[in-house]
């Protein structure tokens, strides 16, 4: 968990303001949605000011149809095609800064500005969530606070934030209101934070004029209707495919290379598949061992750094040629893979360390002038590194 700062203030002199609204009403809403809370966030990060649309200097629009999302600000507008997530965001963030480039301040908002200033990202799928609440309670959002203003300190965990008050030059407290990303995006879901800014629950510090302190002893867990096993462990689900490839110890050391597909929560339990193959030669003896394996697993981490274990069960397939002879074999399979991914919090390609024990349905062998010459153990361990690319399905 890491902290980032929102600073109460009273004026605001720092421009130009922005405000980015959707107008979408058909099958691509939900993608406008999402690209505008990412949006606000990165433009917050980009030194603009975030504002109501009736307080802002410029308004931006995010507009679905059923071909594309075009982003706009009167009378010029940017077509985004429909894609990946990753590249509409970065396109809609090159069309905002084209359509704001000659923004300049013209006003003074009215409401209560809340300066904002992040130092990582909210976790996948949580983005723009809390600074889309302050804006709908009225709030401001600037991303430079000044050294006197009030701090509203926001840490950012899995699948909620938790909220303290402090002063500018005050190191931020343990939270005091915790608040699920499922709740803020629901009415009134920011009304915990907001009273907290305005030092409604509790304020101990009450001599000086404005904004009072909070500094509360227990942390108060906002009611949700999950259940405390869920707590830890995020609901996203995702289909990942991957490739990797490595080295196989089976009494003698061969080269592998492995495709495989996972569905299941991102954090929890799910199921794969794989297909490996395992070509090998010794003398003139050439062989080509395929695994095919399917069965459940889990996974558990945070959205950088993840690992996860199962259990699969299938087949090997051994074909062999020699000088002479052409044949092949099978029997089956059972193994215990285990791996360890890292990402970053955004992206959906994932690098990933991948190992796996294994026992077969019996030792290969072929023989030749009455002795061996070509000789594989029924149980083995491979060790690969690989890439994996996902979708959210959730």
């Amino acid at each position: 968990m890491v902290f980032g700062a929102a600073v109460l203030a009273t004026a605001f002199t720092l421009g130009p303001s922005v405000a980015v609204e959707v107008v979408a009403d058909g099958p691509h809403g939900p993608e406008a949605t999402a690209l505008r809370g990412w949006l606000v966030q990165r433009l917050i990060e980009e030194g603009y000011t975030i504002a109501p649309a009736d307080q802002a200097d410029r308004v931006l629009t995010l507009e679905a149809d059923a071909d594309a999302v075009s982003v706009g600000s009167g009378s010029e507008a940017f077509s985004i095609d429909l894609g990946p997530a990753a590249v509409m965001r970065l396109e809609a963030l090159h069309r905002a800064r084209l359509l704001l480039e000659h923004a300049q301040p013209t006003r003074t908002p009215a409401s209560e500005v809340l300066g904002f200033r992040s130092t990582t990202e909210a976790p996948e799928g949580a983005a723009g969530e809390l600074e889309s609440a302050l804006l709908q309670a009225g709030y401001v959002l600037t991303p430079r606070p000044r050294p006197d203003d009030v701090v509203l300190c926001v840490v950012h965990a899995q699948t909620r934030i938790g909220a303290s008050v402090t002063t500018g030059a005050d190191v931020c407290p343990d939270p005091a209101v915790y608040v699920r990303y499922s709740q803020l995006r629901e009415p009134g879901g920011a009304d915990a934070i907001v009273a907290l800014i305005e030092g409604l629950p509790d304020a101990t510090d009450d001599a000086a004029p404005g904004p009072a302190v909070v500094r509360a002893p227990e942390p108060v867990e906002v009611a949700s209707e999950e259940p405390e096993a869920e707590r830890f462990i995020s609901r996203d689900s995702q289909f990942r495919l991957g490739v990797d490839a490595g080295v196989v110890s089976r009494g003698s050391l061969d080269g592998y290379a492995r495709a495989h597909m996972r569905l299941g929560r991102f954090q929890g339990p799910g199921g794969q598949f794989h297909l490996g193959f395992i070509p090998s030669r010794s003398g003139p003896v050439r062989a080509l061992d395929t695994t095919m394996a399917v069965g459940p697993d889990f996974r558990f981490g945070r959205r950088r750094f993840g690992a996860g274990v199962g259990l699969v069960v299938g087949a090997l397939v051994h074909a062999y040629a020699d000088e002479s002879v052409r044949g092949g074999s099978a029997s089956w399979y059972v193994g215990l893979p285990a791996s360890v991914s890292f990402g970053r919090a955004r992206e959906r390609l994932r690098a990933h360390l991948f190992t796996e024990a294994f026992l077969t349905g019996g030792r290969l062998e072929h023989i030749r002038d009455n002795a061996p010459s070509w000789a594989r153990s029924a149980w083995g361990i491979r060790v690969g590194l690989g890439l994996t690319w996902g979708w959210n399905i959730s």
